[in-house]
């Protein structure tokens, strides 16, 4: 992906893991994806990303009221589409190093 094509692409992003509980297991540990000024903190609930939390670089919340999944956040806030896509790279990021593993 050349990244002058696509002033969006993934190379900005940043992951990292939160932090998990003991009994939380790797799929349930939180994640935070940061792009342009921007930071989601999400999970993986089985076969979805829920979104936990997003703040823009001045610290203002986004409302994410029930723990929407990903779809339903790129419906409600099309604008983030970028955090959006970033999150669902940093997600196919983390299972494909995840199953390099086993």
């Amino acid at each position: 992906m050349d990244d002058a094509a696509h002033p969006h692409a993934f190379s900005g992003s940043r992951t990292a893991p939160v932090g998990r509980s003991a009994t939380s297991g790797a799929s349930r540990a939180a994640r935070s994806t940061e792009i342009g000024g921007w930071r989601a903190l999400w999970r993986l609930d089985r076969h979805c990303v829920r979104i936990i939390e997003v703040r823009d670089e001045s610290g203002s919340r986004v409302s994410v009221a029930g723990s929407p999944d990903l779809a339903e956040m790129r419906e409600r806030w099309p604008d983030l589409t970028p955090l959006w896509d970033a999150v669902r790279h940093d997600l196919w990021t983390s299972v494909a190093t995840a199953a390099g593993r086993g």
